[in-house]
């Protein structure tokens, strides 16, 4: 029995080592392959999940502290998977696992030897390791078999039961004592904590910038026929007085003299190969999310038509034939490229920094199926394809020049850069600036200026966070790893504590940064979830166990759970603060607050603050999420929304009655249907479950 961690790698395999011929069965919903006397299994991750025991599924503010102590317990998640593997677990002598070679992989495959052994089972057990499914390596593995790594797998485990803890405990108590329960649970995560921090400290900062003015001297010049514009060197200049003085000193003057000119030649070293923090900071500027770069590097991982996408390595490992890879890529939209690679003896990629043992760098190792894929699967590959050969080619060269230009006893400088070989951006020109045309220029030219400018500008704050750039910096500080970052981001954004396509802190995101900072920094902070990264390192390695981590990480958790309860008073008014402003949809005829409600039952409607002397409600939808737009209606005076409901956006009036909310349906009758058709509010506790859009 093979054992696969997914279904595609599995039937790939299938069809490599069977010479694609193997047959597709299926028992208890779930396909597997036979051919000679194997069975291949694709799994679907992790077939067992970690939790506590059945007491503690009732949320209980009292029994936080008994949760500490209590010890979780692994049981069968996927039953149809663990019904598939009863069944034919008695004709197998041997098992192969053929899992990711990373911990999370090693895991899932000692979760499923686990799992088989407690069914009495006894047999051989093998390893098998790659980073491609490629028929070469795939056959090169099976033909040199090794032993589990089990420090690999208990690092694994020590990770997941430390997140367990962190996040079940802390989440219960931000949930509990903020009376948020059911689908809107506060959620606190040991790596998911720290990162929102680093996007709400950002937006702290965007919000607290105060702009300096300062200001800015140009000209516009030319020499011959050729105009160009030239920049003071004393730019940026703080004071206005100053700036004033130069520029009414020189505006009348029509003509300059270049007093020097340097240049340089500028070498541009080829890039290094991608690990997956690169990857996905170029990959996320074609405009995609960091999870849907990942999703789509499984795929193309799972085709067989690239290496593992997730590694920390940028030197690529001797053993790779280079030359037969790269041969694959001498014909066709490549072929200017790789022919030019090819024509030199001796093939010598640039590298990186980081040189680990367990997966290669992100490179293609297949193009036989490419026609298959559709546009966004081709646009990941072509970045992939293109870096790995911008690898073996040659620098860029550019030639920079510079002239001191004296205009009135002040200098000016023009500056321009020009490309003299484009070596290896000629295949990746994804990165680096625009050439910069400035004339040619000589000792004693005399330029005629045809306009001198004064500019008063203001500094700006820093940008937000890019997906790409914000996984760069969680790289940096040791937060989550390569297979999760992008994971932990989209987990903000389902958890709505972010929004946008450069991550801001929603209000309530923000709130539990806050309160969290105030009562207990440490669940805010990288240096415990950097350090738990050094010890997995460390369990791995054989040189720590997991029970002396998991305990440490447990005495931390007693600590900060303590401090907390101690200020439940605080946490509770400060998250519940928040919640109420995030709520709020607008300002009621009574000049109370519009909020959004939510029943015990799971339904909401508007209500507003000054309840029971006002009793002004409007009903809302039953789905879609309602995000205030602090306009008013031009028909009736109520609060706009937008309703978000899957890629739909839909602009409302609060009032769901109101005329201003009937759409047009495309009919050939050109009637118009209204939004609230088949509505009746009966009272205001009770909401309708249909509102027709």
């Amino acid at each position: 029995m093979i054992i696969c961690e997914k279904k595609d790698a599995a039937k790939r395999i299938s069809k490599i080592l069977s010479g694609e011929v193997y047959k597709t069965e299926k028992y208890a919903r779930v396909d597997y392959y036979t051919f000679d006397d194997n069975i291949v299994i694709g799994l679907k991750g992790h077939i067992m999940s970690l939790d506590y025991p059945e007491e503690f599924r009732k949320w209980s503010y009292r029994k936080l502290e008994n949760m500490l102590e209590a010890e979780p317990v692994k049981t069968i998640s996927d039953h149809n998977i663990g019904k598939l593997i009863d069944k034919l677990i008695s004709e197998v002598g041997e098992i192969i696992i053929a899992t990711d070679f990373d911990r999370e992989g090693e895991l899932i495959g000692v979760e499923t030897l686990n799992y088989i052994y407690s069914s009495g089972w006894k047999g051989k057990i093998s390893r098998i390791r790659f980073s491609s499914l490629s028929p070469g390596e795939i056959k090169t593995a099976f033909a040199s078999p090794v032993d589990i790594d089990y420090g690999l797998s208990d690092a694994g485990e020590t990770r997941q039961h430390i997140d367990l803890m962190w996040g079940a405990i802390l989440t219960r108590y931000t949930s509990i004592i903020s009376g948020r329960g059911g689908s809107e649970f506060l959620s606190v995560g040991r790596v998911q904590t720290p990162t929102l921090a680093l996007i709400v400290m950002r937006e702290k900062e965007i919000k607290s910038f105060v702009p300096k003015k300062y200001y800015d001297i140009h000209a516009d010049v030319a020499l011959g026929k050729d105009k160009f514009e030239i920049n003071l060197k004393k730019n940026p200049i703080e004071e206005k007085e100053e700036a004033v003085n130069i520029h009414d000193s020189i505006k009348n003057i029509k003509k300059g003299k270049v007093v020097d000119v340097r240049e340089k030649t500028v070498v541009e070293k080829r890039p290094i190969p991608f690990d997956t923090t690169s990857f996905i900071q170029e990959a996320t500027k074609l405009g995609l999310t960091a999870t849907r770069v990942m999703s789509i590097a499984e795929d193309l991982y799972t085709s067989g038509l690239i290496s593992y996408p997730r590694t920390d390595n940028t030197v690529y490992p001797k053993t790779i034939n280079f030359r037969e890879i790269i041969e694959k890529f001498n014909n066709g939209k490549y072929a200017e490229y790789a022919n030019d690679i090819l024509s030199s003896e001796k093939l010598v990629p640039s590298r990186g920094k980081v040189e680990t043992t367990d997966h290669p760098p992100i490179y293609p190792v297949d193009n036989s199926d490419v026609s298959s894929l559709d546009a966004v699967h081709r646009k990941i590959y072509d970045l992939i394809v293109r870096r790995f050969l911008s690898t073996f080619m040659d620098d860029a060269e550019r030639i920079s020049r510079t002239a001191d230009i004296d205009i009135g006893s002040e200098i000016f400088e023009a500056y321009g850069i020009v490309t003299t070989k484009k070596g290896w951006k000629d295949a990746y020109p994804f990165i680096g600036r625009p050439d910069i045309i400035i004339p040619e220029i000589h000792a004693d030219d005399i330029v005629f200026v045809e306009e001198i400018i004064m500019e008063e500008k203001e500094t700006k704050p820093p940008g937000r966070y890019s997906q790409g750039r914000l996984i760069k910096e969680m790289s940096k500080l040791e937060l989550g790893t390569k297979a999760t970052r992008h994971e932990i981001i989209q987990k903000l954004y389902s958890r709505g504590f972010i929004s946008g396509k450069n991550p801001v802190p929603t209000i309530i995101g923000e709130a539990i940064i806050d309160v969290l900072r105030k009562y207990a920094q440490e669940v805010t902070s990288n240096k415990m979830t950097s350090k738990l990264e050094e010890d997995m390192n460390k369990i791995a390695d054989g040189k720590i166990k997991k029970r002396d981590v998991i305990e440490e990480s447990r005495t931390m958790l007693e600590k900060i759970l303590k401090e907390l309860k101690e200020k439940d008073s605080n946490v509770k008014k400060d998250i519940t603060e928040a919640i109420n402003i995030q709520n709020t949809v607008g300002i009621c005829s009574c000049g109370g607050n519009l909020r959004i409600i939510k029943t015990r039952n799971g339904r909401r409607f508007v209500g507003c603050s000054n309840y029971p002397k006002c009793k002004v409600t409007y009903s809302l939808p039953p789905h879609g999420k309602i995000v205030p737009l602090g306009t008013v209606c031009k028909d009736c005076g109520a609060p706009m929304v937008k309703l978000v409901s899957g890629r739909m956006r839909y602009n409302i009036c609060i009032n769901l009655k109101c005329d201003s909310n009937k759409l047009p349906v495309k009919k050939k009758s050109d009637k118009k249907e209204d939004v609230n058709k088949e509505y009746e509010n009966k009272d205001e506790n009770k909401i309708e479950e249909k509102v027709k859009l």
